[in-house]
C-alpha cells in the first residue's frame, strides 16, 4: 500500500468496514484476462479468521472457473464522497475498503441454511425463514480469507474549507430486465 497512513491495521476495525460495504467483487483466473463479478455476501467471524459467504446457481462461467481454481482475488468499498478544498484547489475521493485473497470452497447440504442466514443477516437483522425447495436449488459457497488489507481515505471533516461536491446527473429509477426496479 503506497500510502500508509490510509491504511487500516486493527482487526476489528476492518471487520466495521466488511459490514458497511454491501458488495464484493470476486475475481476469478480465466484466459487471457481475469473475470470479476459483483456477488451479495455474509460473513463470520471466528477468532482472526473471515469467512465470506455467497450465493448462485449450478453451473455458469462463475462456477467453471472456480471448478478450475478456486483461488480467487476480492475487493468490497463502501462510503462514497467526493469532496474539495478551497485552501489548495484540489479534490478528493472519500472512501473506505477492503481487498484481498481468498480460497472458494462449495458449502455442503446440511449447511445451506446457516450459510444463507449469515447472507440475510449482513442486510437484513431480522432472522427470516428459507423455503426448502429454494435453498436445494441454491449453490452456496465459502470464501475462506487468506489475507486482506483495508483502507479509509477520509478527509477531516471539521476543515473550515471542506466541501462535499454533489455527484453530476439525477437520481434515475429503471427497471433491469428480469423486472427489478433500480436507481442509478
Amino acid at each position: 500500500m503506497k500510502n500508509k497512513s490510509n491504511e487500516v491495521k486493527e482487526f476489528s476495525e476492518i471487520v466495521d468496514i466488511i459490514s458497511r460495504c454491501d458488495t464484493i467483487r470476486i475475481a476469478m483466473f480465466d484466459d487471457p484476462y481475469p473475470y470479476i463479478v459483483p456477488v451479495n455476501f455474509g460473513e463470520e467471524i471466528i477468532g482472526d479468521q473471515v469467512v465470506f459467504y455467497i450465493h448462485t446457481g449450478y453451473g455458469g462461467k462463475k462456477n467453471d472457473l472456480l471448478a478450475k481454481n478456486p483461488n480467487i482475488a476480492f475487493e468490497m468499498d463502501c462510503n462514497h464522497e467526493l469532496y474539495y478544498r478551497e485552501s489548495n484547489m484540489s479534490c478528493n475521493f472519500r472512501y473506505e475498503s477492503v481487498v484481498g485473497t481468498g480460497r472458494v470452497e462449495i458449502v455442503p447440504e446440511e449447511e445451506k441454511e446457516k450459510a444463507l442466514t449469515l447472507l440475510m443477516n449482513h442486510y437484513h437483522p431480522e432472522s427470516v425463514k428459507f423455503n426448502p425447495k429454494f435453498v436445494h436449488m441454491t449453490q452456496c459457497m465459502k470464501i475462506v480469507v487468506n489475507d486482506m488489507t483495508a483502507k479509509c481515505a477520509m478527509p477531516k471533516k471539521d476543515t473550515p474549507d471542506y466541501k462535499v461536491m454533489q455527484f453530476q446527473g439525477e437520481v434515475r429509477s429503471h427497471t433491469c430486465k428480469g423486472g427489478s426496479r433500480h436507481e442509478t
